[in-house]
């Protein structure tokens, strides 16, 4: 495009980057046989930045601002071409506008499920979904490395390349951080963090800034999310069997007949459960061992006899070697007492003794 000079009679070329679009990352300015006119205007806007190649060799590279296209804004091209002081004519060189503005919401997934071993549910697949930003980082980088002579280059052309590099590397980032999968929904910032850490070398190899790194969902295999569900379920009802089996009962019989045989279930597992408890209370009672048995001291004669048991301490009643009045002792006594004052001992059994005449 141009504009015509009224002094000189000429056209005075205006070079530039208008209709700059978000998919778009690189565009080449069209211009007849690549001739651009000795003092044309470059001008580029923010976001933009231009580059100028001359026969395949990059010249000079111009940031945001308008530029008048001289020898001495031009210190690359000029050298490359050899031009001698008081140069004015048209030359030939190709312009690139470079898209540096951030490229939001690209999406990332893998396409197929990624294998981790859990402790708690062994082996399972996953798949993963999230999303990243990036932007030009080093535009000569970019179109050495990918750009080549395309005149339109369009974000989807490395979409899929930076999309292989997140899925190859998540698998190894979920490994290394050993993480069980009821604990993923946790830790996706961190494990987005890691992730982005590995595969930016990467996003540099291309002259591209991997900005943001999202890990937006880890599902889980259907038979470990229903057995989430299901531990859920239980934690909600906790110790309301009774009352969650009334409530399955009622809201059968308000219901149809299908409603009722839900209603029925939900008592049969209300009472499988409770049997299941009973069950482990009668077995738990069985296991607790008997309690020991108490330890008695007898003052006999002026002597401390023991430690014996109960049967013992009645033994020598029996016989007459001990009576009411006999000193005793046993653990949780503040001290010693008459075996009369004892409550464990019944002394009604025994005869009391015939006084001599």
């Amino acid at each position: 495009m141009g504009i015509f000079n009224l002094f000189h009679g000429e056209f005075v070329d205006i070079i530039e980057w208008t209709q700059m679009n978000s998919d778009t990352m690189v565009y080449r300015f069209p211009r007849y046989k690549n001739e651009i006119k000795y003092g044309a205007k470059l001008t580029v806007r923010e976001g933009q930045t231009a580059i100028l190649v001359n026969e395949g060799k990059i010249a000079d590279v111009f940031p945001a601002g308008i530029y008048e296209l001289k020898t001495a804004n031009l210190p690359i091209l000029s050298t490359l071409q050899n031009w001698q002081h008081g140069f004015e004519s048209p030359f030939k060189a190709e312009v690139y506008f470079f898209n540096t503005t951030q490229f939001l919401n690209q999406k990332w997934g893998t396409k197929q499920a990624v294998t981790l071993l859990d402790k708690q549910f062994g082996v399972v697949r996953l798949r993963a979904f999230g999303s990243y930003t990036l932007g030009v980082k080093e535009p000569k980088l970019l179109l050495k490395k990918l750009v080549g002579s395309d005149g339109n280059f369009e974000i989807n052309e490395v979409n899929h390349q930076l999309t292989n590099s997140i899925v190859a590397h998540f698998p190894n980032i979920l490994a290394e951080s050993r993480t069980g999968v009821l604990q993923l929904p946790t830790r996706y910032n961190e494990l987005a963090h890691r992730l982005k850490q590995k595969v930016k070398p990467e996003f540099d190899e291309y002259g591209l800034q991997l900005g943001k790194l999202y890990i937006e969902n880890i599902s889980l295999p259907e038979a470990v999310q229903k057995t989430i569900d299901e531990q859920t379920g239980m934690n909600i009802i906790g110790d309301n069997i009774n009352n969650y089996a009334k409530y399955q009962t009622a809201k059968g019989m308000a219901n149809n007949g299908e409603g009722s045989q839900m209603a029925s279930a939900g008592v049969g597992m209300a009472m499988g459960m409770e049997m299941a408890k009973s069950m482990a209370a009668d077995r738990h009672e069985e296991e607790v061992p008997p309690p020991a048995p108490l330890v008695y001291y007898l003052m006999l004669s002026g002597k401390r006899k023991g430690p014996m048991t109960l049967d013992k301490v009645m033994h020598y009643l029996k016989r007459g070697e001990a009576s009411a009045d006999t000193l005793i002792w046993r653990k949780g006594m503040p001290g010693w007492k008459t075996i009369g004052e004892l409550d464990e001992i019944d002394l009604t059994q025994f005869p009391l003794p015939i006084e001599p005449s």
